[in-house]
Protein backbone atom coordinates (compact mmCIF):
# COMPACT_ATOMS: atom_id res chain seq x y z
CA UNK A 1 0.00 0.00 0.00
CA UNK A 2 1.27 3.33 -1.18
CA UNK A 3 0.18 6.80 -0.07
CA UNK A 4 0.89 10.03 0.35
CA UNK A 5 0.53 11.18 4.30
CA UNK A 6 2.09 12.82 6.90
CA UNK A 7 4.35 11.45 10.33
CA UNK A 8 0.91 12.15 12.24
CA UNK A 9 -0.40 9.33 10.68
CA UNK A 10 1.03 5.98 12.47
CA UNK A 11 0.63 2.56 10.71
CA UNK A 12 1.79 -0.28 12.06
CA UNK A 13 3.26 -3.11 10.18
CA UNK A 14 3.99 -6.61 11.32
CA UNK A 15 7.36 -8.12 10.29
CA UNK A 16 5.62 -9.54 7.48
CA UNK A 17 4.38 -6.08 5.87
CA UNK A 18 0.71 -7.01 7.05
CA UNK A 19 -1.34 -3.90 8.88
CA UNK A 20 -1.86 -5.09 12.55
CA UNK A 21 -5.73 -5.43 12.01
CA UNK A 22 -6.61 -8.49 14.42
CA UNK A 23 -10.37 -8.36 13.29
CA UNK A 24 -12.19 -8.19 9.86
CA UNK A 25 -13.31 -4.86 8.56
CA UNK A 26 -16.30 -4.54 6.47
CA UNK A 27 -16.42 -2.54 3.51
CA UNK A 28 -18.60 0.45 4.68
CA UNK A 29 -20.00 1.33 1.05
CA UNK A 30 -22.87 -0.07 -0.63
CA UNK A 31 -21.61 -1.07 -4.22
CA UNK A 32 -23.46 -1.90 -7.14
CA UNK A 33 -22.28 -2.80 -10.72
CA UNK A 34 -23.09 -0.92 -13.24
CA UNK A 35 -22.36 -0.60 -17.28
CA UNK A 36 -23.55 3.40 -17.49
CA UNK A 37 -19.63 4.81 -17.64
CA UNK A 38 -19.15 1.76 -20.60
CA UNK A 39 -22.44 2.67 -22.33
CA UNK A 40 -20.94 6.13 -22.20
CA UNK A 41 -18.34 5.88 -23.90
CA UNK A 42 -19.97 2.86 -26.36
CA UNK A 43 -22.50 5.85 -27.23
CA UNK A 44 -19.12 8.50 -28.18
CA UNK A 45 -18.17 5.73 -30.17
CA UNK A 46 -21.00 5.47 -32.22
CA UNK A 47 -20.10 9.20 -33.09
CA UNK A 48 -16.54 8.24 -34.45
CA UNK A 49 -15.39 9.07 -37.90
CA UNK A 50 -14.10 5.93 -37.65
CA UNK A 51 -16.68 3.72 -39.70
CA UNK A 52 -15.95 0.11 -38.49
CA UNK A 53 -15.95 1.37 -35.28
CA UNK A 54 -19.19 3.23 -35.28
CA UNK A 55 -21.08 0.48 -36.59
CA UNK A 56 -19.51 -1.96 -33.88
CA UNK A 57 -20.94 0.71 -31.55
CA UNK A 58 -24.17 1.40 -33.27
CA UNK A 59 -24.39 -2.47 -32.85
CA UNK A 60 -23.97 -2.93 -29.80
CA UNK A 61 -26.55 -0.24 -28.56
CA UNK A 62 -28.96 -1.77 -30.71
CA UNK A 63 -28.92 -5.01 -28.57
CA UNK A 64 -28.87 -2.65 -25.59
CA UNK A 65 -32.27 -1.64 -26.35
CA UNK A 66 -33.29 -5.71 -25.57
CA UNK A 67 -31.36 -5.96 -22.38
CA UNK A 68 -32.93 -2.73 -20.08
CA UNK A 69 -32.27 -4.27 -16.78
CA UNK A 70 -27.75 -3.42 -18.04
CA UNK A 71 -29.52 0.33 -18.13
CA UNK A 72 -29.78 0.05 -14.22
CA UNK A 73 -27.71 -1.00 -11.37
CA UNK A 74 -27.25 -4.52 -10.42
CA UNK A 75 -27.17 -5.42 -6.66
CA UNK A 76 -27.73 -9.10 -7.32
CA UNK A 77 -24.53 -10.85 -8.69
CA UNK A 78 -27.04 -13.45 -10.34
CA UNK A 79 -28.64 -11.06 -12.24
CA UNK A 80 -25.63 -10.91 -14.56
CA UNK A 81 -25.76 -14.49 -16.01
CA UNK A 82 -29.15 -13.14 -18.33
CA UNK A 83 -26.84 -10.90 -20.16
CA UNK A 84 -23.04 -13.03 -20.95
CA UNK A 85 -23.65 -12.37 -24.82
CA UNK A 86 -24.11 -8.57 -24.55
CA UNK A 87 -21.78 -7.75 -22.43
CA UNK A 88 -18.72 -9.25 -23.70
CA UNK A 89 -19.44 -7.24 -27.15
CA UNK A 90 -19.79 -4.42 -24.87
CA UNK A 91 -16.20 -5.39 -23.54
CA UNK A 92 -14.64 -5.28 -27.08
CA UNK A 93 -14.44 -1.73 -26.30
CA UNK A 94 -12.14 -2.37 -22.99
CA UNK A 95 -10.27 -5.86 -23.92
CA UNK A 96 -8.95 -6.54 -27.61
CA UNK A 97 -10.98 -8.95 -29.06
CA UNK A 98 -8.27 -11.05 -30.92
CA UNK A 99 -6.70 -11.17 -26.97
CA UNK A 100 -10.05 -12.25 -25.42
CA UNK A 101 -9.33 -16.06 -25.64
CA UNK A 102 -5.56 -15.77 -24.71
CA UNK A 103 -5.54 -13.14 -21.91
CA UNK A 104 -6.67 -13.12 -18.42
CA UNK A 105 -9.34 -10.35 -18.38
CA UNK A 106 -11.88 -9.89 -15.80
CA UNK A 107 -14.43 -7.43 -13.89
CA UNK A 108 -15.32 -7.58 -10.60
CA UNK A 109 -17.76 -5.55 -8.54
CA UNK A 110 -16.67 -1.85 -7.12
CA UNK A 111 -13.78 -3.09 -4.49
CA UNK A 112 -15.02 -6.25 -4.82
CA UNK A 113 -13.40 -9.50 -6.08
CA UNK A 114 -16.15 -11.15 -6.51
CA UNK A 115 -16.30 -11.67 -10.38
CA UNK A 116 -19.21 -10.78 -12.48
CA UNK A 117 -17.09 -11.75 -16.07
CA UNK A 118 -13.96 -13.17 -16.73
CA UNK A 119 -12.21 -13.96 -19.98
CA UNK A 120 -12.02 -18.36 -20.75
CA UNK A 121 -8.60 -17.87 -19.92
CA UNK A 122 -9.16 -15.88 -16.63
CA UNK A 123 -11.84 -18.82 -15.75
CA UNK A 124 -9.27 -21.56 -16.57
CA UNK A 125 -6.65 -20.57 -14.15
CA UNK A 126 -7.96 -18.28 -11.87
CA UNK A 127 -11.29 -18.45 -11.39
CA UNK A 128 -11.95 -21.79 -10.44
CA UNK A 129 -14.95 -22.04 -8.23
CA UNK A 130 -17.84 -19.77 -8.22
CA UNK A 131 -17.48 -16.15 -8.73
CA UNK A 132 -14.47 -15.75 -6.10
CA UNK A 133 -10.78 -16.13 -6.95
CA UNK A 134 -9.22 -19.14 -5.42
CA UNK A 135 -5.92 -19.36 -4.08
CA UNK A 136 -3.34 -17.84 -1.50
CA UNK A 137 -3.41 -14.34 -1.23
CA UNK A 138 -0.75 -12.44 -0.26
CA UNK A 139 -2.62 -10.86 2.27
CA UNK A 140 -4.42 -11.92 5.13
CA UNK A 141 -8.10 -11.52 4.99
CA UNK A 142 -8.00 -8.38 7.90
CA UNK A 143 -5.39 -6.71 5.84
CA UNK A 144 -7.19 -7.52 2.80
CA UNK A 145 -10.70 -5.92 3.98
CA UNK A 146 -8.88 -2.99 5.93
CA UNK A 147 -6.64 -2.01 2.69
CA UNK A 148 -10.33 -2.09 0.52
CA UNK A 149 -11.86 0.61 3.22
CA UNK A 150 -9.22 2.46 3.26
CA UNK A 151 -9.23 2.32 -0.79
CA UNK A 152 -13.02 3.22 -0.76
CA UNK A 153 -12.24 6.56 1.11
CA UNK A 154 -8.97 7.37 -1.23
CA UNK A 155 -11.43 7.02 -4.05
CA UNK A 156 -14.18 9.23 -2.72
CA UNK A 157 -11.42 11.83 -2.34
CA UNK A 158 -9.56 11.82 -5.59
CA UNK A 159 -13.41 11.63 -7.51
CA UNK A 160 -15.24 13.71 -5.70
CA UNK A 161 -13.10 16.37 -4.02
CA UNK A 162 -10.63 16.10 -6.35
CA UNK A 163 -7.62 15.15 -4.20
CA UNK A 164 -4.96 14.21 -6.23
CA UNK A 165 -4.05 11.36 -3.75
CA UNK A 166 -2.18 8.32 -4.75
CA UNK A 167 -3.30 4.51 -2.93
CA UNK A 168 -1.75 1.52 -4.75
CA UNK A 169 -3.27 -1.99 -3.37
CA UNK A 170 -0.93 -4.54 -4.70
CA UNK A 171 -2.88 -8.46 -4.46
CA UNK A 172 -1.16 -11.41 -5.53
CA UNK A 173 -2.70 -15.09 -5.61
CA UNK A 174 -0.86 -18.34 -5.32
CA UNK A 175 -2.37 -20.49 -7.46
CA UNK A 176 -1.46 -24.28 -7.73
CA UNK A 177 -1.63 -25.84 -10.93
CA UNK A 178 -4.95 -28.45 -10.59
CA UNK A 179 -3.14 -31.38 -11.97
CA UNK A 180 0.32 -30.91 -10.97
CA UNK A 181 0.47 -28.89 -8.07
CA UNK A 182 3.07 -26.30 -9.48
CA UNK A 183 3.10 -23.49 -7.69
CA UNK A 184 1.61 -20.19 -9.98
CA UNK A 185 1.36 -16.51 -9.07
CA UNK A 186 -0.85 -13.87 -10.59
CA UNK A 187 -0.48 -10.41 -9.85
CA UNK A 188 -4.00 -8.64 -10.36
CA UNK A 189 -3.88 -5.07 -11.96
CA UNK A 190 -6.66 -3.51 -10.47
CA UNK A 191 -8.26 0.04 -12.60
CA UNK A 192 -11.47 1.86 -11.04
CA UNK A 193 -11.69 4.18 -14.50
CA UNK A 194 -15.44 2.90 -14.65
CA UNK A 195 -16.49 3.29 -10.83
CA UNK A 196 -17.87 6.48 -10.36
CA UNK A 197 -19.12 7.69 -6.18
CA UNK A 198 -22.82 8.09 -6.24
CA UNK A 199 -23.44 10.97 -3.63
CA UNK A 200 -26.37 11.26 -1.50
CA UNK A 201 -28.04 14.01 0.63
CA UNK A 202 -26.01 17.28 1.17
CA UNK A 203 -22.00 16.41 0.93
CA UNK A 204 -19.60 18.03 2.99
CA UNK A 205 -17.08 20.80 1.79
CA UNK A 206 -13.34 21.08 2.81
CA UNK A 207 -10.86 23.87 2.47
CA UNK A 208 -6.99 22.89 1.65
CA UNK A 209 -6.14 22.83 5.52
CA UNK A 210 -9.24 20.03 6.12
CA UNK A 211 -7.54 18.08 3.43
CA UNK A 212 -4.42 17.63 4.40
CA UNK A 213 -5.59 16.59 7.76
CA UNK A 214 -7.92 13.83 6.07
CA UNK A 215 -4.98 12.83 3.83
CA UNK A 216 -2.91 12.09 7.24
CA UNK A 217 -5.90 10.53 8.83
CA UNK A 218 -6.50 8.36 6.32
CA UNK A 219 -5.58 5.04 7.72
CA UNK A 220 -7.49 6.07 10.83
CA UNK A 221 -11.43 4.13 9.71
CA UNK A 222 -13.45 5.18 12.31
CA UNK A 223 -12.16 9.00 11.63
CA UNK A 224 -12.99 8.70 7.89
CA UNK A 225 -16.34 7.77 8.63
CA UNK A 226 -17.10 10.48 10.74
CA UNK A 227 -15.38 12.85 7.95
CA UNK A 228 -16.72 10.70 4.81
CA UNK A 229 -20.18 9.00 5.96
CA UNK A 230 -20.53 5.65 4.54
CA UNK A 231 -24.26 6.82 4.31
CA UNK A 232 -23.96 9.52 2.05
CA UNK A 233 -21.71 7.72 -0.65
CA UNK A 234 -22.50 4.60 -3.02
CA UNK A 235 -20.09 2.68 -5.48
CA UNK A 236 -21.33 1.72 -8.80
CA UNK A 237 -19.70 0.37 -11.98
CA UNK A 238 -17.20 -2.26 -11.91
CA UNK A 239 -13.16 -2.88 -11.49
CA UNK A 240 -11.53 -3.86 -14.25
CA UNK A 241 -8.74 -6.34 -13.71
CA UNK A 242 -5.38 -7.46 -15.69
CA UNK A 243 -4.04 -11.03 -14.04
CA UNK A 244 -0.31 -10.63 -14.78
CA UNK A 245 1.64 -14.04 -14.47
CA UNK A 246 4.28 -13.28 -12.20
CA UNK A 247 5.61 -17.01 -11.63
CA UNK A 248 9.07 -16.73 -12.26
CA UNK A 249 10.07 -13.48 -10.36
CA UNK A 250 7.97 -14.81 -7.36
CA UNK A 251 9.47 -17.61 -6.96
CA UNK A 252 13.11 -16.62 -7.72
CA UNK A 253 12.34 -13.80 -4.84
CA UNK A 254 10.93 -16.65 -2.81
CA UNK A 255 14.10 -19.05 -3.28
CA UNK A 256 16.49 -16.50 -2.42
CA UNK A 257 14.98 -15.87 0.94
CA UNK A 258 15.34 -19.04 1.48
CA UNK A 259 18.59 -19.57 0.42
CA UNK A 260 19.31 -16.62 3.45
CA UNK A 261 18.00 -18.37 6.02
CA UNK A 262 20.26 -20.30 8.12
CA UNK A 263 19.20 -24.41 7.55
CA UNK A 264 17.98 -23.44 4.15
CA UNK A 265 19.77 -26.76 2.56
CA UNK A 266 20.59 -28.76 5.49
CA UNK A 267 16.95 -29.17 6.75
CA UNK A 268 14.91 -31.49 5.20
CA UNK A 269 11.60 -29.47 5.02
CA UNK A 270 13.82 -26.48 3.98
CA UNK A 271 15.43 -28.78 1.21
CA UNK A 272 12.35 -30.27 -0.04
CA UNK A 273 10.67 -26.97 -0.26
CA UNK A 274 13.71 -25.11 -2.30
CA UNK A 275 12.78 -28.59 -4.79
CA UNK A 276 9.70 -27.65 -4.70
CA UNK A 277 10.31 -24.19 -5.91
CA UNK A 278 12.92 -25.33 -8.61
CA UNK A 279 9.94 -27.19 -9.51
CA UNK A 280 7.71 -24.76 -10.24
CA UNK A 281 10.02 -22.47 -11.82
CA UNK A 282 10.97 -25.20 -14.47
CA UNK A 283 7.53 -26.27 -14.83
CA UNK A 284 8.04 -29.98 -14.13
CA UNK A 285 6.72 -31.61 -11.52
CA UNK A 286 8.90 -34.70 -11.18
CA UNK A 287 12.18 -33.03 -11.21
CA UNK A 288 14.91 -33.98 -8.72
CA UNK A 289 17.29 -31.62 -7.04
CA UNK A 290 20.57 -32.59 -5.62
CA UNK A 291 23.48 -30.79 -3.96
CA UNK A 292 26.70 -31.89 -3.10
CA UNK A 293 29.56 -30.01 -1.40
CA UNK A 294 33.03 -30.84 -3.02
CA UNK A 295 36.15 -29.45 -4.43
CA UNK A 296 36.66 -28.64 -7.64
CA UNK A 297 39.72 -31.56 -7.78
CA UNK A 298 38.61 -35.73 -7.70
CA UNK A 299 40.25 -36.73 -4.93
CA UNK A 300 39.20 -34.03 -2.69
CA UNK A 301 35.71 -34.56 -3.91
CA UNK A 302 36.37 -38.42 -2.40
CA UNK A 303 37.54 -37.01 0.79
CA UNK A 304 35.20 -34.87 1.60
CA UNK A 305 31.72 -36.17 -0.50
CA UNK A 306 29.06 -34.90 1.76
CA UNK A 307 25.39 -34.96 -0.29
CA UNK A 308 23.09 -32.73 0.67
CA UNK A 309 19.35 -33.70 -0.27
CA UNK A 310 18.59 -36.17 -3.35
CA UNK A 311 21.96 -36.17 -5.26
CA UNK A 312 22.36 -38.69 -7.89
CA UNK A 313 26.13 -38.83 -7.52
CA UNK A 314 26.77 -39.49 -3.80
CA UNK A 315 23.98 -42.80 -4.19
CA UNK A 316 24.78 -45.58 -2.26
CA UNK A 317 25.27 -47.82 -4.82
CA UNK A 318 27.79 -45.48 -6.83
CA UNK A 319 31.02 -45.90 -5.62
CA UNK A 320 33.02 -42.34 -6.18
CA UNK A 321 36.73 -42.67 -6.84
CA UNK A 322 39.14 -41.07 -9.76
CA UNK A 323 37.86 -44.20 -11.50
CA UNK A 324 34.45 -43.57 -11.96
CA UNK A 325 34.80 -40.06 -12.52
CA UNK A 326 36.73 -40.27 -15.62
CA UNK A 327 35.54 -38.54 -18.59
CA UNK A 328 31.91 -38.08 -16.55
CA UNK A 329 29.68 -35.04 -16.93
CA UNK A 330 31.07 -34.06 -13.54
CA UNK A 331 34.45 -34.01 -14.26
CA UNK A 332 33.78 -32.15 -17.20
CA UNK A 333 31.51 -29.57 -15.55
CA UNK A 334 34.21 -29.27 -12.29
CA UNK A 335 36.97 -28.88 -14.87
CA UNK A 336 35.83 -26.44 -17.20
CA UNK A 337 33.71 -24.95 -14.50
CA UNK A 338 30.34 -25.03 -16.29
CA UNK A 339 27.08 -26.27 -16.88
CA UNK A 340 26.74 -29.42 -18.31
CA UNK A 341 23.17 -30.37 -19.88
CA UNK A 342 22.26 -33.43 -21.52
CA UNK A 343 18.43 -33.78 -22.91
CA UNK A 344 18.25 -37.24 -23.01
CA UNK A 345 20.51 -39.29 -21.33
CA UNK A 346 19.42 -42.84 -24.09
CA UNK A 347 20.71 -41.06 -26.71
CA UNK A 348 24.30 -39.69 -25.02
CA UNK A 349 26.92 -41.57 -27.11
CA UNK A 350 29.92 -40.98 -24.04
CA UNK A 351 28.05 -42.56 -21.04
CA UNK A 352 30.38 -43.32 -18.72
CA UNK A 353 29.71 -45.80 -15.40
CA UNK A 354 28.05 -42.67 -13.98
CA UNK A 355 25.14 -42.16 -16.71
CA UNK A 356 24.65 -45.31 -16.61
CA UNK A 357 23.63 -45.40 -12.88
CA UNK A 358 21.78 -42.14 -13.22
CA UNK A 359 19.50 -43.48 -16.23
CA UNK A 360 18.80 -46.91 -14.30
CA UNK A 361 17.14 -44.22 -11.73
CA UNK A 362 14.74 -43.04 -14.31
CA UNK A 363 16.49 -40.19 -14.82
CA UNK A 364 17.02 -39.60 -18.76
CA UNK A 365 17.03 -35.30 -18.70
CA UNK A 366 20.19 -34.34 -16.29
CA UNK A 367 22.04 -31.10 -15.62
CA UNK A 368 25.13 -30.96 -13.74
CA UNK A 369 26.49 -27.28 -12.92
CA UNK A 370 29.46 -26.14 -10.57
CA UNK A 371 28.71 -23.97 -7.38
CA UNK A 372 31.26 -20.86 -7.75
CA UNK A 373 31.71 -18.82 -4.33
CA UNK A 374 33.83 -16.56 -5.82
CA UNK A 375 36.42 -18.07 -8.06
CA UNK A 376 36.25 -21.48 -5.86
CA UNK A 377 34.22 -24.30 -6.99
CA UNK A 378 32.19 -25.02 -3.13
CA UNK A 379 29.84 -27.73 -4.33
CA UNK A 380 27.57 -28.67 -7.41
CA UNK A 381 24.23 -28.81 -8.28
CA UNK A 382 22.20 -31.81 -10.23
CA UNK A 383 18.68 -31.36 -11.82
CA UNK A 384 17.00 -34.81 -13.29
CA UNK A 385 14.10 -35.36 -14.95
CA UNK A 386 12.26 -38.78 -16.62
CA UNK A 387 11.39 -36.61 -19.38
CA UNK A 388 13.56 -35.97 -21.82
CA UNK A 389 14.09 -32.09 -22.42
CA UNK A 390 12.05 -30.70 -19.84
CA UNK A 391 15.71 -29.32 -18.39
CA UNK A 392 16.75 -27.29 -21.14
CA UNK A 393 19.38 -24.23 -22.29
CA UNK A 394 16.29 -22.09 -22.51
CA UNK A 395 14.65 -22.80 -19.06
CA UNK A 396 17.62 -22.98 -17.35
CA UNK A 397 18.49 -19.50 -18.03
CA UNK A 398 15.83 -18.45 -14.95
CA UNK A 399 18.94 -19.89 -12.44
CA UNK A 400 21.51 -17.23 -13.13
CA UNK A 401 20.10 -15.04 -10.18
CA UNK A 402 19.60 -18.04 -7.73
CA UNK A 403 23.26 -20.45 -8.65
CA UNK A 404 25.44 -17.78 -6.79
CA UNK A 405 23.20 -18.15 -3.22
CA UNK A 406 23.30 -21.59 -3.64
CA UNK A 407 27.25 -21.54 -3.70
CA UNK A 408 26.79 -19.60 -0.74
CA UNK A 409 24.38 -21.65 1.10
CA UNK A 410 26.47 -24.20 0.25
CA UNK A 411 29.88 -23.00 1.46
CA UNK A 412 27.59 -22.27 4.73
CA UNK A 413 26.89 -25.39 5.17
CA UNK A 414 30.72 -27.08 4.63
CA UNK A 415 31.96 -24.05 7.11
CA UNK A 416 29.68 -25.53 9.81
CA UNK A 417 30.04 -29.46 9.16
CA UNK A 418 33.60 -28.94 9.20
CA UNK A 419 32.91 -26.91 12.77
CA UNK A 420 31.26 -30.02 13.86
CA UNK A 421 33.92 -32.13 12.31
CA UNK A 422 36.77 -30.26 14.04
CA UNK A 423 34.21 -30.55 17.77
CA UNK A 424 33.57 -34.36 17.14
CA UNK A 425 37.42 -35.27 16.46
CA UNK A 426 38.47 -32.73 19.74
CA UNK A 427 35.93 -34.61 22.04
CA UNK A 428 36.20 -38.46 21.03
CA UNK A 429 40.35 -38.53 19.61
CA UNK A 430 43.91 -37.23 20.93
CA UNK A 431 45.65 -34.81 19.05
CA UNK A 432 46.13 -36.11 15.99
CA UNK A 433 48.97 -35.23 13.00
CA UNK A 434 48.08 -33.74 9.97
CA UNK A 435 48.93 -36.20 7.60
CA UNK A 436 46.20 -38.42 9.30
CA UNK A 437 43.73 -35.95 9.23
CA UNK A 438 41.61 -36.91 6.67
CA UNK A 439 40.85 -40.44 8.12
CA UNK A 440 39.56 -38.80 11.37
CA UNK A 441 37.76 -36.56 9.37
CA UNK A 442 36.10 -39.23 7.50
CA UNK A 443 35.28 -41.04 10.64
CA UNK A 444 33.58 -38.27 12.31
CA UNK A 445 32.10 -37.21 9.52
CA UNK A 446 29.91 -40.86 9.55
CA UNK A 447 29.19 -40.34 13.07
CA UNK A 448 27.86 -36.76 12.25
CA UNK A 449 25.63 -37.97 9.72
CA UNK A 450 24.40 -40.70 12.59
CA UNK A 451 23.17 -38.31 14.65
CA UNK A 452 21.60 -35.56 12.13
CA UNK A 453 19.18 -38.75 11.49
CA UNK A 454 18.50 -38.88 14.93
CA UNK A 455 20.92 -41.86 15.78
CA UNK A 456 23.01 -42.32 18.22
CA UNK A 457 26.99 -43.98 18.40
CA UNK A 458 30.78 -43.70 18.35
CA UNK A 459 33.39 -42.89 15.66
CA UNK A 460 34.80 -46.04 14.00
CA UNK A 461 37.94 -47.41 15.74
CA UNK A 462 40.69 -45.77 13.59
CA UNK A 463 43.65 -48.67 12.58
CA UNK A 464 46.38 -47.52 10.12
CA UNK A 465 47.53 -51.88 8.97
CA UNK A 466 50.74 -52.41 7.79
CA UNK A 467 52.29 -48.51 8.82
CA UNK A 468 55.50 -48.51 10.09
CA UNK A 469 56.97 -45.33 12.13
CA UNK A 470 60.35 -44.21 10.76
CA UNK A 471 61.32 -42.52 14.32
CA UNK A 472 63.96 -40.32 14.02
CA UNK A 473 63.44 -39.96 9.88
CA UNK A 474 60.27 -38.79 9.07
CA UNK A 475 56.36 -38.96 9.81
CA UNK A 476 54.81 -41.62 7.71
Amino acid sequence: MENEFGLSSLLLLDIKGNVNQDKITEFPFKNALSFRLLIEHIKNASLSENKARSALAKAVLEELEKAPGLLKPIYDPSEVDHYKSIIKDMLMFIFPDAFWEKQTYAISYPFDMEISFGSPRFNELIKLTGTNVTGQMNLDAASFSFGKAIGGFAAILRKVYGVNLKFEFPIIYKIPEPVTGLDRYFKLNLADEFTEVITKGKIRQFDEAEIKVITRKLYDIEYMKTILPPENFEFHGFMVINAINITDTEILSSMKRDLIEKDAIISYSGFLKLQHSMRSLMRCPELLLGLVDCDCGAGDLIEINNNIGNSFLMDDKIEINEATLKNSIYEYSFEEKKVVIIEDLEDYPNRTILEDKILAKGIRNVLVTPLLHGNEIVGMMELGSPNPGQINMVNTLKLREVLPLFAMAVSRSRTETNNKIQAIIKEKCTAIHPTLEWRFRKAALKLLKIEEQGGQGEMDEIVFHNVYPLYGLSDI
